[in-house]
């Protein structure tokens, strides 16, 4: 299932974007959107001083869901990317209360018409679609960050500049349905009942062990027709002039 997100919880960007369609494709979730200025600062570390030499050359490899669910290394990928399960203990649908049902997991089931349902002792899973994702940190933590994603340190200045460049070359290349950007919410993906969900998918991460990463994350819906997605290098207009290249031994 796709990623829709239109709530209070979003908002549009305020990127200058002379592509009007793109720009509604784009937001950025709240409380979020008004700090990311054009002096805020994120970080992405490299292993190899090449890739980030080439990073700032605007050459940028984007990774996938699917990817990083694979990932060996538990500290840089995650086998629940993107995956949320919901068991209910007890729960009876009736027409009186489907619509608050609705709410809180629509995505799982479809109640529609007159009548009721009876769930008990069950799970639920809900996965996105595959989708093009780049990861960053907010706070910048030697210790903790190039241990396990490298010592070559690349800080960028204007991350919605990135994140619009980005999404142009995408849309140019796919058909882009929505493309977010955000911080990670570090909370359960496994709920239960009727307890709302800690935020979209994609964007929500168990505290132990990814809390210490303070991630901000770019992450693109495509088309379905498109799919399946495979991880992608990207040529944007340089980005230099928005990068700082640090060291870390």
């Amino acid at each position: 299932m796709g990623l829709v997100l239109r709530s209070k919880n979003t908002a549009t960007t305020n990127i200058l974007c002379e592509d009007n369609l793109l720009r509604t494709k784009l937001i950025y979730l709240k409380p979020l959107c008004f700090p990311y200025s054009n002096t805020r600062k994120i970080f992405r570390f490299f292993s190899e001083k090449s890739h980030a030499i080439d990073f700032m050359d605007g050459k940028i490899r984007l990774s996938t869901l699917s990817t990083c669910r694979s990932y060996e290394d538990s500290l840089q990928g995650d086998s629940g990317e993107g995956i949320e399960n919901r068991h209910i203990d007890y729960l009876n649908i009736t027409s009186e209360n489907s619509d608050k049902v609705n709410q809180v997991i629509g995505n799982f089931i479809s109640i529609e018409g007159c009548g009721s349902a009876l769930f008990k002792n069950c799970t639920f899973t809900n996965q996105i679609d595959d989708a093009f994702v780049l990861c960053f940190t907010n706070s910048f933590k030697d210790d903790d960050l190039t241990k396990n994603f490298g010592k070559y340190c690349v800080e960028i200045t204007n991350p919605l500049d990135l994140f619009y460049k980005i999404s142009k070359e995408i849309n140019n290349q796919f058909t882009i349905n929505q493309g977010v950007m955000g911080e990670i919410t570090y909370a359960d993906r496994d709920l239960r009942n009727l307890n709302p969900a800690n935020g979209p998918l994609g964007f929500v991460k168990p505290k132990d062990p990814y809390e210490p990463q303070n991630e901000l994350r770019m992450l693109w819906h495509i088309n379905t027709k498109e799919l399946p997605l495979t991880p992608k290098f990207i040529k944007i207009p340089s980005i230099q002039k928005h990068c700082r290249l640090t060291i870390h031994d």
